[in-house]
């Protein structure tokens, strides 16, 4: 008789016990054990269990555990962490799971060491990976949006999610709190913000105006004590600083580097035709010629035009406007970026007038207020929502569908899939569906969410996803104060590294990626989602390891480094309504006039109070956050993958002290790149 030890670890999510029976049998190159009752007591959460399996024969190598469940007691999801084997001669088989097993059934892991699919030579395992894949690809299928722009999962309900893609307990119940809360703050906010549009209107006093619109700069309440105006009206530094700074040339230039939207600002290498700027405009605002500044690389222009054309929401009966503006800004010798010209409309002529800092102060404050609701639009729908939470499910999609869980890349790319699914189903429910959040309170709600969102899919292209591409394509390498720039590149290459190293250690020669079917399918199924677009310029097959490891690298950095990047402080920088007013309730200036009042165009209380109790929600920290670097769920099983993990832990936090120490110095830290602040993957 040959005894086996058996280690059954359970997950330590709350719930992730269960009382019912667990049988095992291991399979080995020799033969079979006998099934064996693993425990008959309550499998709890967190817990270790061992026992032992014998065998009438020595099974050889253990290349696979069956793991059956029948029911018993009260409690029958569990979550499987992980089984590992010591066999008769001290050698150690690791089966990692890492899944919820519920109901009645059987369960079969292989052994956890990763293979490709041209090395496994196993009839049995060959088989087994088939399998999966097959089971997978019934539960993870696409659709077609209606806008026929994107693929997207065709699971429509979150309770239809399979149940390794599911919040966890906490997330669940963190995610129900938050909208809850938010959701008394529209019934209790609307109620104040009513009386407050009333006087507002009322109002003809500058003075008393603006005593109205400040009582919305943050959620107050009728209540002013009420625990959901507490609870919201919770003010950081950056907000002070949003409320004081917002007016400032220099501030909203600063934006363009380091706020929500960073990633739309290039060099100017040339006066658009449609943006008529003269030298003599703007030769007040430059050190020298427009000509000289442009040469210099001194000039840099930020342009919505996929903005243009777009007819404006209707919300509570009443049409609201979408500017679609140009505007050029210069780097001054002191190292800021402020803007000097700005024109509403893209089709330049009589009515559509170049607002100049030398205009009153009231039209070029209002210039700007309308190009930040602009830019407030186009971030939400194009930078946030299809640059990272759409384009993040296609990766999660292709991962489910095409890649085994024993592929070395299916255990590097699994962390970065975990709830992506389920927030981006809970947003078709919720955000961005037809009568949503986004309809209620957006310009670009309704049908024209659907048309900016096709335009930003049309303009989307594989080097816009590549930090390094990405910045040489707009010329911003130079740009000073660009933290959002250093900070992704420098992330972008401690990821890179340890993709380069991870993947060499698996991929000895090009031969090898090419050879990798499974590989292969996984773009195959990326490049189909995507439309099969050959214009964006997205790989359609792998040629070699350099291929592969920038690809790999761009996933990885956008759902977690890039995510954060746009998320984290949608709320600090949009609390303040002239500097992200969601909407516009007036038609776009056709002139500069004498008597002009910015308030007159940004969005009542009540669109105010959506979109900012949605921001607070969607930007909230999680309390149950797993970080870029950390993979709780060991998953390789050898040594070398291991040392690469705590090499890339140890780079990170490396980072994190140079970025503090740099932003001890800053008046104004950034600190959307922290890495102790990443997510690994896109999850709220």
């Amino acid at each position: 008789m040959f005894s086996y030890e058996v280690t059954v670890t359970t997950g330590s999510y709350a719930g992730a016990g269960t009382s019912d029976y667990i049988y095992v049998t291991l399979i080995g190159t020799n033969g079979e054990s006998n099934r064996v009752l693993l425990d008959e007591i309550y499998f709890l959460s967190g817990s270790v269990r061992k026992c032992k399996v014998s065998s009438l024969v020595e099974i050889g190598d253990i290349i696979l555990v069956k793991l059956q469940k029948e029911k018993w007691g009260l409690f029958h999801h569990w979550f499987f962490s992980s089984l590992t084997v010591k066999g008769t001669n001290g050698k150690v088989y690791s089966f990692p799971c890492y899944s919820w097993f519920n109901d009645s059934g059987v369960l079969e892991l292989r052994e956890g060491t990763a293979k490709k699919v041209y090395e496994d030579t196993s009839p049995v395992l060959k088989e087994h990976r088939k399998n999966e894949l097959d089971q997978c690809q019934k539960e993870y299928k696409y659709t077609t949006d209606k806008s026929g722009f994107l693929r997207s999962s065709d699971i429509v309900d979150v309770s239809k999610i399979p149940l390794n893609m599911q919040f966890s307990f906490t997330k669940d119940m963190e995610v129900q709190l938050y909208s809850l809360i938010a959701n008394a703050s529209f019934v209790d906010q609307e109620v104040y913000g009513q009386g407050v549009d009333a006087v507002y209107s009322s109002c003809q006093l500058s003075g008393a105006r603006e005593m109205a619109r400040e009582e919305m700069y943050i959620f107050k309440s009728s209540r002013r004590n009420s625990s959901v105006s507490q609870t919201l009206n919770v003010i950081t530094r950056l907000h002070k600083y949003v409320k004081k700074h917002w007016h400032e040339d220099a501030f909203f230039g600063y934006q363009y580097l380091n706020g929500t939207n960073p990633t739309l600002i290039r060099k100017c290498a040339a006066i658009p035709t449609n943006f008529p700027v003269t030298s003599e405009m703007v030769s007040p605002f430059l050190d020298k010629s427009l000509e000289v500044e442009l040469e210099a690389g001194n000039i840099f222009l930020v342009d919505y035009k996929l903005l243009d054309g777009i007819k404006g929401n209707v919300i509570r009966s009443i049409q609201q406007y979408v500017s679609a503006p140009l505007c050029l800004l210069y780097k001054t010798a002191d190292g800021d970026l402020v803007p000097i010209a700005i024109q509403l409309k893209q089709k330049p002529g009589s009515e559509n007038p170049i607002f100049l800092p030398s205009d009153s102060v009231d039209n070029w404050l209002l210039a700007k207020v309308l190009v930040r609701s602009a830019d407030f639009n186009y971030y939400e729908l194009v930078t946030h929502l299809l640059r990272t939470h759409l384009i993040a499910e296609v990766f999660c999609l292709a991962t489910m569908r095409q890649l085994p869980s024993v592929h070395p890349l299916f255990k590097l790319l699994i962390p970065h899939t975990r709830y992506t699914l389920h927030i981006n189903i809970l947003a078709r429910k919720l955000l961005i569906n037809d009568g949503g959040l986004f309809d209620r309170a957006f310009n670009t709600g309704g049908q024209a969410k659907q048309l900016v969102m096709q335009r930003g899919f049309d303009s989307l292209t594989y080097s816009a996803l590549c930090v390094p591409d990405n910045i040489k394509d707009r010329g911003v390498e130079d740009v000073p104060n660009y933290y959002y720039r250093d900070d992704a590149r420098e992330l972008w290459a401690i990821i890179n590294k340890f993709v380069v190293k991870l993947v060499s250690y698996y991929y000895k020669s090009d031969t090898d990626i090419k050879n990798d079917s499974e590989l292969q399918d996984w773009l195959k199924d990326i490049f189909e989602a995507l439309l099969s677009h050959k214009s964006l310029g997205f790989p359609e097959s792998f040629n070699s390891i350099e291929e592969l490891t920038k690809f790999l690298t761009m996933v990885i950095f956008t759902c977690s480094a890039q995510h954060n990047a746009v998320n984290a402080g949608q709320h600090e920088y949009t609390a303040c309504l002239p500097n992200a007013s969601p909407t516009l309730h007036r038609p776009l200036p056709s002139s500069k006039t004498s008597h002009v009042d910015y308030r007159d165009w940004i969005a009542n209380a009540q669109s105010a109070v959506i979109s900012r109790a949605t921001t607070w929600v969607l930007s909230h920290p999680s309390h149950d956050p797993v970080l870029l670097g950390q993979y709780p769920e060991e998953r390789f099983t050898e040594e070398i993958p291991k040392k690469l993990i705590k090499e890339f832990q140890s780079e990170l936090q490396k980072c994190e002290g140079q970025m503090k120490k740099r932003n001890e110095k800053l008046s104004l830290p950034y600190t959307y790149l922290l890495p102790s602040t990443l997510e690994n993957s896109v999850s709220i």
